[in-house]
């Protein structure tokens, strides 16, 4: 069955429990409490101004718990990334309301498709800013990006750019590519098209490569023509961003890749 909302209320009891009330009964008590979330999908958190910080545990298993406190007493500094968009607000979603009907067993009709627009695509499209976008994910240290530059490749282009660890101690971030095909093609504004992990101590800087591959089986640089059934490579400049998460304000460099006639 389909989960009633996005709010931490359970689907069990005939009266819900309310986690979301618990939580802010609890910061209203402590301004320092942090919440550690273990659900299997985006959730909407009215409370999350009231707490100093949230960590996703998703569904850990079996030792979840030293792992959730290896991060929380700092033994090991987070760096993992959302793989999914958590919205601002249900009304933001492609389909806020459910489909259903009175009872249990009358058929009905469910779309759950948002054609190519999915995930971080339908929030860009629509100029929705969510409440944290996919990529995104913090640690106990910061990072910068700089010297970024786009190279032609024969079969795509190549990415490089300067990584540094500008914090306090040694961590890992997830840099990501994303890329704008031609307006003409009339594709979402950004695809994700390549990524890479990197571990720093404090103070240090390295260069990342990122090579995308026009042949790759993701078709990085293509769209799909629903007339001629196939893959096709529009001619046009290609806008290339680099940063640590979808969101525009998080992609801090940019430049362009042209695909000749």
């Amino acid at each position: 069955m389909d989960i009633p909302s996005l709010n931490f209320t359970d689907v069990i009891h005939s009266t819900p429990i309310d986690q979301d009330a618990l939580v802010t009964a609890v910061a209203a008590a402590n301004p320092h409490t942090i919440v550690v979330m273990e659900n299997g999908g985006a959730q909407v958190l009215p409370w999350l101004p009231q707490v100093n910080a949230v960590l996703e545990a998703w569904f850990p298993g079996q030792r979840g718990g030293q792992a959730i406190a290896n991060i929380l007493f700092g033994g090991v500094n987070p760096s993992g990334k959302l793989p999914i968009t958590f919205p601002a607000s249900e009304s933001d979603l492609p389909h806020p309301v459910i489909a259903g009907t009175p009872n249990a067993s009358t058929p009905f009709p469910v779309n759950y498709s948002e054609g190519f627009l999915v995930g971080y695509k339908w929030y860009d499209s629509k100029n929705l800013t969510p409440q944290f976008p996919f990529g995104f994910g913090l640690s106990y240290t910061t990072f910068a990006f700089s010297n970024f530059k786009v190279a032609n490749q024969d079969s795509g282009f190549e990415v490089t750019f300067d990584l540094a660890n500008t914090g306090a101690v040694a961590g890992a971030e997830v840099a990501q590519v994303y890329l704008g095909l031609p307006a003409s093609t009339g594709e979402a504004p950004k695809r994700l098209v390549g990524w890479q992990k990197v571990f720093l101590q404090p103070g240090a800087r390295q260069q990342v490569s990122i090579a995308v591959n026009a042949n790759d089986s993701s078709h990085p640089l293509s769209w799909w023509d629903v007339s001629s059934h196939s893959w096709q490579t529009s001619a046009g400049d290609y806008a290339v961003y680099a940063g640590n998460s979808s969101s525009p304000g998080d992609l801090t460099l940019a430049g362009t890749y042209h695909v000749g006639t």
